[in-house]
């Protein structure tokens, strides 16, 4: 079965997974030696190299995380699957991983936060002179030819812009000819 909305989807693959198990197990094995220290009676010395050794463990668990994935997998303007290394990544670079990711992919242009009426009018097929918001919102993540959106939400900002700056027109249909309401050069005091 084909997808849909194939541009809404990114993936973010592991380069070389071998080495995130073992940094588990090791964070794993510490935290079962802090459970059982009340029983183990361990001196003020062995408990002090025991934090230092779990900090430790976290701390190599989240850079092997960062390590890991570094490569994002999407659907190319080409309509292929296009890789995307992120090279040598560490946690001081963002806030989060994903935040990372995202910065990246901004960078790129794979990722916007809003799309003009212009760009969408630009790029919609001209074999449709009229398409329902829904089209417009299904279309921008189907087709990669379009930037991906963090927020479908936004589509209810541009079509008001674009009604103001009089790029389209927003229409009801109520027969093949004729629309009701019509706004057209109107102030984009509302959202749509």
């Amino acid at each position: 079965m084909a997808r849909t909305l194939k541009s809404a989807l990114i993936w973010c693959v592991p380069d070389n997974p071998t080495i995130l198990p073992e940094e588990a197990r090791k964070l794993l094995a510490w935290e079962d030696i802090e459970e059982e220290l009340d029983e183990l009676h361990l001196d003020e010395t062995q408990k002090h190299q025991l934090s230092i050794n779990l900090k430790k463990a976290e701390r190599d668990l989240k850079e092997s995380v960062w390590r890991t994935y570094n490569k994002i997998i999407l659907l190319g303007k080409n309509n292929d699957w296009q890789d995307i290394n992120l090279g040598l990544t560490h946690s001081s670079a963002a806030e989060s991983l994903t935040a990372f990711i995202l910065n990246r992919l901004r960078q790129d242009g794979h990722v916007e936060e809003g799309i003009s009426p212009n760009f969408l009018v630009r790029n919609w097929p001209p074999a449709f002179k009229e398409w329902s918001t829904q089209s417009v919102k299904n279309t921008l993540f189907a087709s990669p030819q379009f930037p991906r959106l963090l927020n479908p939400e936004v589509i209810r900002d541009t079509i008001p812009r674009g009604v103001g700056n009089r790029i389209i027109g927003y229409v009801g249909k109520i027969s093949d000819s004729h629309y009701k309401p019509f706004h057209y050069d109107e102030s984009p005091c509302h959202r749509i």
